[in-house]
């Protein structure tokens, strides 16, 4: 009996490790579960996290290149990515600019970077990177800025009312087949030559989507008279009232425009002292018209005007051959403009009559609301559609419409 009492008690003792046993797996296998889920769980929080950063790493790298594209404006390269350009002065890298940044916290440990990229259209790629390099988000950003001209013109000279050449003037279209646009006739005493677009030119017509890229070919000339790159008598042009004038070029009124983007009001030349938009107060048939016999206005450097024989190729202008900047400007002059000296780069608005006796150079174009009857003499205007382009009134670039996609 004693014997048959222990060996159930034997019994007893395994059931209860099995027992035991089969519980210590099923904690162990929970447990593992659990931990391994709280490892999956860490990491899909660590790597939200790191997609964080890496998403306003991106974002930073947008900021730093509109603040870029705001202190440098448009690109000048005739929106030619194959050529090299500097949007926003980092280096050139195949016609883009690269820069690459860390960010960092409050004790120096990096936590985020950013890869930019801004074209030359300035188009913005920004790629953010977490701190391990192991999650990347891309921000794509198509971006533009406010010009100056709302319709930019497509020829060098155009005036209203009638144009008088009395001297060797030349008006240089490199980028079409028209230079002078009159509301009346234009007719010359002098020994003035107006160029076009050379159509022997081995990169004709391509070579006019690019500014001073073609080479040129006399067209008109006081020996043989208006050859087909005068428009003349457009009673259309005529019949404008000084704002429809104004307007076709800027979209704006001559009102609106003064007070909402013109960032300064003159009343002497060595008021305008970079690039911008001017607007030069003077009067209608007055003696205290708007005087202009010297100076370089929309370049970096001075220097004495562009010499007769030279013919700009390779899309770059005097100013930069000889080493300045450009920066150019939109002189409005609101009354008579006579000139006869200095260099303009960019756009000269005159809304009354213009004389140029003495001399002179603009690069990019001349709208005249009035007459040019009192002599265009030895002036030289070359046209040029990037300068023109060029001139940002408002310094903060834009997110164009759907320009804007972000990528995992």
């Amino acid at each position: 009996m004693i014997g048959i009492m222990m060996h159930h008690r034997c019994q007893r003792g395994v059931t209860t490790l099995v027992f035991s046993v089969i519980v210590l797996l099923i904690v162990t296998f929970v447990s593992l579960y659990t931990a391994k889920s709280i490892n999956v769980e860490t990491k899909i929080s660590n790597n939200n996290i790191r997609g964080s950063l890496a998403f306003e790493a991106a974002e930073a790298g947008v900021a730093e290149a509109m603040a870029a594209l705001a202190n440098k404006k448009r690109p000048l390269n005739g929106g030619d990515t194959t050529k090299t350009c500097d949007p926003v002065g980092l280096g050139v890298f195949d016609g883009s600019d690269i820069l690459i940044k860390s960010l960092k916290d409050a004790s120096n440990r990096v936590i985020s970077s950013f890869k930019v990229t801004v074209s030359c259209n300035m188009s913005i790629e920004s790629v953010g990177f977490s701190d391990d390099n192991s999650v990347a988000r891309t921000i794509f950003l198509d971006t533009d800025q406010q010009v100056g001209l709302d319709n930019p013109p497509e020829n060098p000279f155009t005036s209203k009312g009638t144009v008088y050449f009395n001297g060797s003037a030349n008006i240089i279209n490199p980028e079409g087949a028209t230079t002078i646009w009159s509301g009346s006739g234009s007719y010359g005493a002098g020994a003035y030559e107006t160029y076009i677009a050379n159509p022997s030119d081995p990169d004709y017509p391509e070579c006019m989507e690019i500014s001073f890229d073609c080479s040129t070919v006399v067209s008109s000339k006081k020996t043989t008279g208006a050859g087909v790159d005068f428009i003349e008598n457009d009673t259309t042009l005529a019949n404008l009232s000084t704002e429809e004038f104004f307007q076709n070029y800027t979209g704006y009124s001559t009102s609106d425009y003064k007070s909402l983007k013109v960032d300064q009001i003159v009343s002497s030349a060595p008021e305008i002292t970079s690039g911008g938009i001017y607007w030069v107060d003077s009067c209608y048939g007055c003696t205290s018209n708007f005087k202009l016999n010297g100076g370089t206005f929309g370049c970096s450097i001075d220097h004495a005007g562009l010499v007769a024989t030279y013919q700009p190729i390779s899309s770059e202008t005097k100013c930069e051959d000889e080493g300045g900047n450009l920066e150019p400007i939109i002189m409005v002059v609101d009354g008579d403009f006579d000139m006869t000296g200095g260099t303009i780069y960019g756009a000269v608005i005159v809304l009354g009559d213009f004389k140029g006796g003495g001399g002179g150079d603009v690069v990019g174009a001349m709208m005249i609301n009035g007459d040019a009857d009192k002599g265009v003499g030895n002036i030289r205007v070359w046209y040029n559609s990037t300068i023109l382009e060029s001139v940002d009134e408002d310094e903060s670039p834009f997110a164009t419409s759907g320009g804007w996609r972000d990528f995992e």
